[in-house]
């Protein structure tokens, strides 16, 4: 999608003097605002941090997953056939994570522990906690789901 929007990016600055005064350039449609909050554990003072992205990258949580019985059996049977060396007979499917949108949509709203924090306030790395929100929210928001298991 990044590669997608530098294009049709490239392509508005190469026409530009063909597009209306008025026009809103693509990439716009899909920008928006986070602010981090930085909590120092010690002394407890706040930073807040702005950064501009134009897709939400959530983690998949993977002990949210619905199916964690079936993934778990078929983790050992995997095991078994490879310490017997099994390879005869019918490959059987691979069993995926089922975990439920709202789940990542709750990991990505979580506060996080960052435990190599530097803070200003106490001058030395410290425990500090982290808090993700939207400052802006675009007209059109794509998601992106980091599928790493």
């Amino acid at each position: 999608f990044q590669h997608f929007l530098e294009q049709v990016s490239r392509a508005e600055r190469a026409d530009g003097s063909l597009l209306p005064e008025s026009f809103k350039r693509t990439s716009s449609h899909f920008t928006f605002q986070f602010e981090d909050r930085f909590e120092c554990g010690e002394s407890k003072k706040v930073m807040y941090k702005q950064r501009e992205d134009n897709v939400l990258a959530l983690s998949i949580p993977l002990d949210k997953a619905t199916n964690l019985e079936e993934i778990r059996e078929y983790e050992e049977r995997q095991n078994k056939k490879l310490k017997l060396e099994e390879t005869k007979g019918a490959e059987e499917p691979k069993v995926v994570p089922n975990v439920p949108f709202q789940a990542c949509l709750d990991s990505f709203a979580q506060e996080e522990v960052l435990d190599d924090f530097y803070s200003a306030a106490v001058m030395r790395k410290t425990a500090a906690s982290r808090t993700v929100r939207f400052k802006s929210f675009p007209p059109y928001l794509v998601v992106y789901l980091r599928r790493y298991y």
